[in-house]
């Protein structure tokens, strides 16, 4: 059977769980503010914007994987390492990777054979600078392989590929990102 657990974050409310205030509390989702912790044995109140329920995968090192994870993993098919964030897609019915590429961003399923090869790095509440630093890297990478191309076809490749960047909001000059 599978096993539903949620987690959340700890609002201070009561001065005897001052200590948790901050923490992640896991367990039973009462409703959308309390989360109940077998763990700590008791009904917590939680910021109903943090809650996040456990997919049901683990990654290679046996953590289990809540949507709202930022996940890091290697392309097989390119050999590049990337970082995608867990999420539930109504239309799919499945919690799968926000992956965002050079046509935009994109579901991707995730499964067991995905998940034990990731490792879960860190989370959007917690690190939401590891989805912005790996997305303008993979931005700088198309540039500069579009910036080594010198026929006229790259011309238009590079134009376009700057364009992709100006819409996700980076900045770019002959091919480099500005400051």
């Amino acid at each position: 059977m599978r096993e539903i657990l949620f987690r959340g974050k700890h609002i201070h409310a009561l001065p005897k769980n001052e200590h948790l205030d901050g923490t992640w509390i896991h367990g039973y989702l009462c409703d959308e503010n309390y989360i109940n912790s077998p763990e700590l044995k008791g009904e917590f109140l939680v910021d109903p914007e943090t809650v996040c329920q456990y997919t049901g995968l683990t990654n290679k090192s046996g953590r289990k994987i809540f949507e709202g994870d930022i996940i890091r993993y290697t392309d097989g098919l390119i050999g590049k390492e990337k970082m995608d964030e867990v999420k539930y897609n109504e239309t799919h019915a499945a919690f799968c990777r926000l992956h965002k590429s050079e046509m935009g961003f994109q579901y991707l399923f995730i499964d067991e054979a995905v998940a034990n090869k990731c490792e879960v790095v860190g989370n959007i509440f917690d690190n939401p600078e590891l989805l912005k630093g790996a997305q303008d890297a993979e931005e700088a990478q198309f540039l500069d392989f579009a910036s080594e191309l010198e026929t006229p076809a790259a011309a238009v490749l590079k134009e376009g590929l700057k364009n992709l960047c100006k819409a996700a909001g980076v900045e770019v000059s002959d091919g480099k990102e500005t400051p």
